[in-house]
């Protein structure tokens, strides 16, 4: 599916100096493979940029129902390389939802700006069939060159080679250093296990420290997610309770959910999303989980779950939540669901 996205962020870092204002621009990665998908333009001296409409083409992020992207929001610099402002990730029906925010956290794991959904709709126009592209071989590019420029022999292959020359200096200068799926796991195992250490050894920030619980969630160690809320010296709640928004369809999430939802500074109700995403994901374990806590309402946002588990096609799900005490569904919502 594709949708239109208007997409602004809010007070992002300055990453040219303290006279100089970013010009920021965003990147959209599978999470499998790492690769890009989509980006916008970039935006002159702006930390409360306003990108211009993007089509967003879910079915590109993955096979699954609702498979996660990986945002990344860069400085664009005209000499070297771009800087990473910060990153987010979030699932597709979180990206496309309007009204939706997110929290960039830095290389540092600290917050960086905010990235907002202004507007998310859905685009009508039926996607066009995209022809395969024919590669050029050098000796046919060079033959293209000398008809369309008139030009002899030599010089088409002269102008050819420079052509070439000049487009990988564009790219050296402005394509950023990407890491694999396999070099980011790596990086951020030994990322975490330096930031605990240092924890263990009372070292660091409180932001380190953060960061380390969201690393710790995002690579399925609950015994590490334990030891940090237990402490009492990281806050489960920080951006916008991102900690239970990203256990609610991270590896481990059952066991990281519960430890989470025993600290009374989490909630569980946060944009409606921990429920949402099992239920679309068909995580059953993880729905009990979450509709077991008295603070849960399964008909929340217009009944977001239960929408997510008929899309999903997750039938058990679905009669999990429509035998909820507090499930309520008008006459719209029976037509709509075919009840």
């Amino acid at each position: 599916m594709t949708h239109v996205l208007e997409l602004a962020g809010v007070n992002l870092d300055k990453k040219d100096g303290p006279f100089r204002k970013s010009d920021p621009y965003l990147n959209f990665r599978r999470l499998d493979d790492n690769s890009p998908i989509h980006s916008t333009e970039y935006v002159k001296q702006n930390l409360n940029p306003e990108w211009k409409k993007l089509d967003f083409n879910q079915k590109r992020f993955g096979d699954e129902h609702d498979p996660t992207v990986l945002v990344e929001c860069w400085d664009w610099d005209s000499v070297g390389s771009h800087d990473l402002i910060g990153t987010f990730r979030a699932k597709c029906s979180e990206l496309t939802h309007t009204g939706s925010e997110f929290q960039l956290v830095s290389k540092k794991g600290k917050n960086s700006g905010k990235i907002i959904v202004k507007s998310a709709t859905k685009n009508v126009v039926a996607e066009k069939k995209e022809e395969p592209v024919k590669k050029e071989e050098p000796a046919e590019k060079a033959e293209a060159v000398k008809k369309d420029n008139n030009l002899p022999d030599n010089a088409a292959a002269l102008k050819f080679l420079a052509d070439e020359v000049v487009l990988e200096m564009e790219k050296a200068k402005v394509t950023p250093k990407e890491l694999t799926k396999e070099e980011r796991e790596v990086y951020d195992e030994n990322y975490l296990a330096e930031l605990f250490a240092d924890f263990q050894a009372g070292k660091g920030s409180k932001s380190d420290w953060n960061y380390a619980l969201i690393l710790a969630i995002e690579r399925g160690k609950p015994e590490i997610v334990k030891a940090l809320i237990e402490s009492g010296r990281v806050d489960p709640s920080f951006n916008f309770n991102e900690p239970i928004r990203l256990s609610s369809f991270a590896k481990n999430g059952v066991e990281t959910m519960r430890v989470l939802l025993t600290h009374p500074r989490v909630d569980p109700t946060a944009n409606d999303i921990p429920l949402s995403n099992p239920c679309f994901d068909g995580n059953e374990e993880m729905v009990k989980l979450l509709l077991a806590d008295p603070r849960i309402n399964p008909s929340s946002a217009d009944n977001r779950a239960l929408r997510n588990a008929i899309k999903g096609n997750h039938q058990n799900i679905v009669k999990i939540l429509l035998a909820h005490p507090k499930i309520s569904l008008t006459s719209a919502n029976r037509k709509e669901f075919g009840l």
